[in-house]
């Protein structure tokens, strides 16, 4: 059996840039996070660490660095590997039953199909979900164990704030009620639209998008948002074998 240990690249990285000896204190404080398994991270458990939401855009959105980020892919995937083993298995099985509950739905309308059926595929679905996010929760607490508690909190509000059309940086915001977030949505277009026919966006458009620009949760994943690409490839690394 091979061992992987999420060090390895900090280590190549600081070798370089500071000497054997920095590259041996990061190594001796990172070795903790070994996953021991033959083979890179499967389809199936990159799928559910995708739907943990432990994913290389949010992380960076929320200010964690390369380096942290690919310790929270190898700590997700220890997870899988050592504590919890089915809970791919387990996901993949949720999403099948998600279909069967939609087949059934669709059967019944059409006056063909059994209602008991449908009644306990049903139950079965929300018993399963119910366990499936209870355990999704669990993947992430190990997988973001590391990272400071505003990283957790930004990643967070990322997770459970539907993001109504806004994409990165302003999905960020925290706070803003949903009527906000649609108006910022429609004001964001406004001004693409306005700037692409090189004509004048409105002025209650520009000051909406402008304050949003200022707001702090915006700017945090801003600067974060320049480093996905180092992020994402020391993320996909780690998971790579």
């Amino acid at each position: 059996m091979s061992t992987r240990r999420g060090h390895i690249l900090v280590t190549a990285a600081l070798i370089s840039a500071t000497g054997i000896g920095a590259a041996f204190v990061a190594t001796a404080s990172l070795s903790h996070n070994s996953v021991s398994t033959d083979d890179a991270a499967t389809d199936g458990q990159r799928t559910v660490m995708a739907a943990a939401f432990i994913e290389p855009d949010s992380l960076a959105a929320a200010g964690v660095s390369s380096g942290a980020a690919g310790t929270v892919a190898l700590n997700a995937l220890s997870h899988l590997v050592n504590t919890d083993t089915t809970l791919a298995a387990d996901y993949g099985s949720l999403v099948t039953l998600r279909g069967q509950v939609l087949a059934a739905e669709r059967s019944v309308r059409s006056g063909k199909g059994s209602v008991q059926e449908l009644t306990t595929l049903r139950s079965q679905l929300a018993s399963s979900e119910a366990d499936v996010a209870t355990r999704l929760g669990s993947l992430r607490v190990a997988a973001f164990a590391e990272l400071s508690t505003d990283q957790k909190d930004r990643i967070e509000v990322l997770r459970t704030q539907d993001p109504l059309g806004l994409g990165y940086p302003y999905r960020a915001m925290d706070g803003q009620a949903e009527s906000e977030r649609v108006g910022l949505r429609d004001a964001l277009a406004n001004v693409r639209t306005c700037s692409f026919a090189d004509v004048e966006p409105d002025g209650t458009c520009q000051s909406a998008v402008g304050s949003a620009n200022a707001d702090s949760d915006v700017t945090t994943a801003s600067t974060g948002m320049q480093n996905l690409a180092v992020v994402r490839s020391t993320f996909i690394n780690a998971l790579a074998g």
